[in-house]
Parts: C-alpha cells; structure tokens; sequence
C-alpha cells in the first residue's frame, strides 16, 4: 500500500468523513447517514475453499468498513458500508467489489448458524431446509454496500459492472448473468455542483483533485 493510499485510508476513518460520502452516494447530499451511528468492523473477510483441491482459507481486506445502526418503525435496522480507494485505475473492480460483498453475505449467514449452535438450537420447530442451511426462512441479511472513491486525476475509464467485463453481447445469454455494479465516486466525471454536497471537506478535497 503506496502513501497516497494509506493517507487516504487514514482521511476517511473519520466517521464524518465516512458518513458524508456515503449521504453522497445514497441520499445524493442529505445528511442522513449519522456519523455517530457508525461503528468500525474488521475489514478482513474469509474466503473459504471449496472443491477436492481446495487449501487454506484465503483472507481478503477492504479498506474500511463500518456498521451504520438506524431506527425504522421502532426497530434497528443495520447496513454495512464498504469502502475501496483508488489512486490508479482497477480494470477489474466489479469482481473485486463483488466477491467483497457475497463474502461479507456469506459471513452473515455462517454467523447465524453458529448463533443458533452455540444457543443450543435443535432441529425441533425448524424445516430441514432450515436445519441444514443453519439460516432459517424467515432470518435476514444486512445490506451491504461498497463504495470506490477513486483519486486519480485521470477519467475512470474501467468497466462498471461484471458484464462491461464479459466477452459476449448475446442479450439472452446476458439476462441470466446476474450485472453487478460498482458504486463510484470520481472526481474528474463530477458535475461542479456535486462538490457542495458534501457537508465536510470531504468535497474540497475531491475538487482540488
């Protein structure tokens, strides 16, 4: 990791910083993400080996990652954000993001069912799809969202999405491959106005780039 990317890495951990960038990409500017809402997950997520050849799980490392704990209609509702910054161009950053993202899903669910085992559920009351997944029908996921901030001067001129990566333009083939996004912040594609919605100097900073 050069010193621009540990600079920035250190210049988004601020919980302020984290929030206004994301009420950016999602709530185009409101302030709804409260920085005092977030709290700080290990980045670190597991891949785990499948298949006869498989050897070590392998450990894979965002940049950041945060829990943001919000009320709605009298409950807590919880999303994981993730954060990715970029100094140089990744021409394959919709695999990157996405396996950062299914890995995050499937760490989730491995934690339900390690919940229920240590809570000493049985498979009395469950389906044996239930008891067997360690997932029941009714648990949910918490969202989970990824976010490139990319800090080059240069355009972003990489693929957006899984299928800008994939050698067919066949439409029937396509609409079963499931077209995974990236969510992108880039500095040099930001319409001048873009820069005042940010509440912190989240904004000046991605402007003078």
């Amino acid at each position: 990791m050069g010193k621009v990317d540990i600079a920035a890495k250190q210049f988004f951990s601020r919980n302020d910083r984290f929030a206004d960038a994301f009420n950016f990409l999602v709530y185009d500017g409101k302030q709804v993400v409260d920085p005092q809402a977030l709290a700080p997950l290990d980045s670190v997520e597991i891949v785990m080996p499948y298949g006869n050849a498989a050897h070590e799980p392998k450990q894979k490392a965002r940049d950041l990652l945060k829990l943001w704990q919000v009320k709605a209609d009298d409950h807590a509702v919880y999303v994981v954000f993730g954060m990715e910054n970029q100094t140089v161009v990744n021409y394959a950053m919709p695999v990157r993001c996405g396996l950062y993202d299914f890995m995050n899903y499937a760490s989730q669910v491995e934690e339900a069912a390690r919940s229920y085992r240590q809570n000493g559920a049985t498979g009395e009351g469950l389906s044996p799809a239930e008891f067997l997944s360690g997932f029941r029908r009714d648990d949910k996921l918490m969202p989970v969202v990824t976010l490139v901030i990319y800090l080059g001067t240069d355009v972003w001129d990489a693929p957006m999405c899984i299928h800008d990566m994939l050698d067919t333009d066949d439409r029937c083939v396509l609409k079963f491959v499931p077209n995974y996004r990236i969510n992108l912040i880039a500095p040099a594609q930001m319409q001048d106005g873009d820069f005042d919605k940010f509440g912190t100097d989240v904004g000046e900073v991605l402007k003078f780039i």
